[in-house]
């Protein structure tokens, strides 16, 4: 008796099927652009690198060495040394424990400072959220206490504390105003 599916074409079907199913697989898998996928704990490789605001001095600068991810942001001086306005420059750096990627070109990264310039030791925890991230550019901004006076960084005891402070629906709760936007520094 002849039948229509031979087991030598099922055999063939199902490992065609099988070979198109694993590319398909694959392809998908790769993705082609700079960043992580959303929600990944992880930097987008775009965002790292030196950032400098041209007319400020100002910036950020991201690194990724040895599996640890780290921020530093860098504030130049400020006035004359001796008058009322002068503002020292300062370094502030801390080890990135968290970042909440939520779109290609934004996301919210959580530190732990660490070094000499420590906001406040029992609070070490801050957060600094990104915006129109490009090639060449982004805008930025560090979480402060907009309702304190005079105002100072928002922080947090620790990570889970701080991964419940600064969310998606939160951080504009914390920014007064977007810097940059910051070039990338080659």
């Amino acid at each position: 008796m002849f039948s229509f599916f031979s087991m030598q074409k099922l055999k063939k079907g199902f490992f065609a099927a099988f070979v198109f199913v694993l590319l398909t697989g694959f392809l998908i898998g790769c993705d082609s652009n700079q960043g992580t996928a959303a929600g990944e704990n992880m930097l987008p490789n775009g965002l790292l690198g030196r950032w400098v605001d041209p007319a400020f001095g100002d910036g950020y600068e991201l690194t990724r060495s040895s599996g640890t991810e780290r921020l530093v942001e860098f504030f130049p001086d400020f006035g004359e040394p001796g008058d009322v306005n002068f503002v020292p420059g300062s370094i502030n750096e801390g080890i990135i424990r968290h970042v909440i990627v939520l779109t290609n070109t934004a996301g919210i990264i959580i530190t732990e400072h660490t070094g000499n310039n420590i906001p406040n030791p029992s609070l070490p925890f801050g957060a600094v959220s990104y915006r129109n991230l490009t090639a060449a550019s982004v805008e930025m901004a560090t979480a402060w206490e907009l309702s304190a006076v005079p105002m100072v960084r928002a922080l947090a005891a620790n990570l889970d504390e701080a991964k419940e402070k600064f969310t998606a629906d939160t951080i504009l709760n914390y920014i007064g105003f977007w810097g940059g936007p910051y070039v990338r520094e080659n």
